[in-house]
């Protein structure tokens, strides 16, 4: 949310807030196949499939991008930040058996 008062442009929010997204999964992916390199590859079925679907995912937020409006968008964001904070929350406390 803090890059919404420093990048008005809806356009730009979403290039800078996909660049950052990449930058956390570059750094993420690594450690994965580190750690967990031959169960992911186990899986090689999928990464055809996920790729296609990131592919798809990209035009699809373009398109919408270009219809929706900056404050549709932003208040988007801001449901589904909460929404998973909310999640974590839950599940952590279901793990540590609280609930």
């Amino acid at each position: 949310m803090f890059l919404q008062k420093r990048l008005p442009d809806k356009v730009a929010y979403a290039a800078t807030a996909s660049i950052l997204a990449l930058a956390v999964d570059i750094t993420r992916i690594p450690i994965y196949i580190m750690f967990e390199g031959s169960a992911i590859l186990d899986e090689y079925i999928l990464i055809p499939c996920l790729v296609i679907s990131a592919i798809l995912g990209v035009n699809l937020g373009k398109r919408w991008l270009t219809k929706w409006k900056q404050t549709h968008i932003r208040t988007g964001i801001l449901i589904a930040i909460v929404a998973s904070g909310i999640m974590y929350i839950a599940e952590a406390t279901k793990n540590l058996g609280y609930w």
